[in-house]
């Protein structure tokens, strides 16, 4: 026993809502079928509390929605994690997901739409989705996709983006954050730890708190960089015109773009502003590596 697995018929994506108040590991798996197939089964097979566990959960299924449920009477303490599962759904490509944990990684392989996910203690992993809610209060996040509005947040860990089309929010508590391209409107903040942005083309904040923050290739638009303590290291494309305003209490200031009286016949253009307080500035042409 511990092991529970159906399957509905769904021809078209559906919306997901998982919610388990204690440990629950979550995998959504979106692939080309016509049914969605659900497993919930005990973490370990030979505990009694996690076997109870699986067993208690809930599966309904009905006009477009499917609800996977797990509330027990308790909740986990330092004692008791309160028993765990593992919950994997196999759904249409295209399907929205809510899903919840108080514990445990949530870990969503294929394409989805809008997408809400939510563990207080645990990694997020997405591969491509429409709208994207990102939030753990301990954990890492990975993005391959998002081409929503994004809002992407962990309490403390890693945070690392391929590519954001939206308008995206991003914060991190504690922790290293690295994005590779963000084509929309883009706020970054962190308390600390080190911001790598690869590339950016239209209004871009970066702000930490303690850590370097390095932009590899700027295009257009408005870029704001401010941290109290590191290094604010800016690339700007070949062929665009920046203006800069750059400013360091203890620190040096190093531009090695050449100075003209104006943009000239360039299309693209940038404003530039960095803040540091105790920390170098350094603006140059690209590439600037980031890592």
């Amino acid at each position: 026993m511990g092991t529970l697995m159906v399957t509905f018929q769904t021809p078209q994506p559906i919306a997901v809502v998982v919610d388990v108040s204690i440990r629950g590991e979550i995998l959504i798996v979106a692939r080309e079928h016509h049914d969605t197939e659900v497993t919930v089964t005990a973490r370990k097979a030979k505990r009694s509390l996690d076997v109870k566990m699986a067993e208690q959960t809930t599966v309904d299924y009905a006009d477009g929605r499917l609800n996977i449920r797990l509330h027990p009477g308790f909740r986990h303490s330092w004692f008791s994690d309160g028993g765990a599962v593992q919950i994997t759904v196999a759904v249409p490509v295209g399907s929205s997901l809510e899903l919840k944990t108080a514990m445990g990684d949530i870990s969503c392989e294929g394409e989805f739409g809008a997408a809400d996910l939510r563990t207080d203690l645990g990694h997020i992993r997405v591969d491509h989705c429409g709208e994207l809610r990102a939030h753990t209060d301990m954990g890492d996040i990975a993005v391959e996709h998002a081409a929503g509005r994004s809002k992407i947040k962990t309490g403390s860990g890693k945070i690392r983006i391929r590519s954001i089309e939206g308008v995206a929010t991003v914060k991190n508590g504690n922790g290293n954050t690295y994005i590779a391209q963000a084509s929309g409107e883009l706020s970054v903040s962190a308390a600390n730890g080190d911001v790598s942005l690869e590339r950016t083309g239209l209004s871009t904040t970066v702000k930490t708190s303690s850590g370097d923050i390095t932009v590899g290739e700027v295009v257009a638009g408005n870029l704001t960089v401010q941290t109290a303590a590191g290094t604010l290291t800016v690339g700007v494309r070949e062929g665009t015109a920046a203006w800069l305003d750059l400013n360091t209490k203890y620190g040096r200031v190093r531009n090695g773009l050449e100075a003209t009286s104006g943009p000239g016949d360039t299309k693209d253009t940038v404003e530039i502003r960095a803040r540091n307080a105790y920390g170098d500035i350094a603006v140059s042409r690209s590439p600037v590596t980031v890592v």
